[in-house]
């Protein structure tokens, strides 16, 4: 299964072996006997070096998910930390800020094939911390977001407002303030007021990826 799909995945990208083998810093050989079942990647890491390069998943590589065709997949950047540069004292902008990113996910395009091609280039996955948004999303959860999508009242978002990043919901007041609330009914509300240089709505929250979680009995 895992020589098929990889043999199918390198041919699908237009590479030589290799040129594959090169990239992901090993040998043809190594590559030839992958690709012909005569050995198999034990490294997680090196496991995880042939899906960035070839734009598939550690999933699809090992049979654990139905076949995707490599074009179907989007690859959305996961950001552990947004902040400020140094000596930055205010932002106004996406552009403005740091993003720290640590890897990246793999989900079908289909899921998102309502968004225009050129938005779905601006989707993040970002962490949930804390428990402000339980209990629809708890802590761990991975909330994917688009920058640069209009936000209405009502809708959730990840905002910069200060020298850190919120999850909150969003409602716009008639005097240019915005009240960021949470779900949890132990927050109180965060008022910005109008104009203030260091507030900024990073992205739209367009869906969830549940943290894994102990799926237990019908009684536990």
């Amino acid at each position: 299964m895992f020589g098929e799909r990889l043999s199918r995945a390198i041919k699908k990208s237009g590479k030589s072996q290799e040129e594959f083998a090169a990239e992901i810093g090993t040998v043809p050989s190594s590559v030839s006997r992958w690709v012909n079942g005569k050995q198999f990647p034990r490294r997680i890491n090196v496991l995880e070096e042939i899906s960035r390069v070839l734009d598939v998943s550690v999933a699809y590589l090992l049979g654990e998910e139905d076949p995707l065709a490599i074009e179907e997949v989007l690859r959305i950047p996961l950001v552990a930390n947004i902040s400020l540069f140094a000596g930055q004292n205010g932002v106004e902008h996406t552009a403005d800020v740091n993003w720290d990113l640590v890897g990246e996910y793999m989900l079908p395009e289909k899921d998102f094939q309502d968004l225009p091609e050129n938005q779905r280039e601006s989707l993040f996955a970002f962490e949930i911390r804390g428990d402000s948004m339980s209990p629809r999303f708890c802590e761990g959860d991975r909330v994917i977001f688009a920058k640069g999508e209009e936000v209405f009242s009502g809708d959730l978002a990840l905002v910069f407002w200060g020298s850190e990043a919120f999850f909150r919901g969003i409602v716009f007041e008639k005097n240019g303030s915005v009240v960021l609330r949470a779900i949890c009914e132990g927050y109180q509300d965060l008022c910005t007021e109008p104009g203030v240089p260091s507030f900024c709505i990073i992205g739209k929250a367009l869906a969830i990826i549940p943290k894994a979680r102990k799926a237990g009995g019908l009684w536990s």
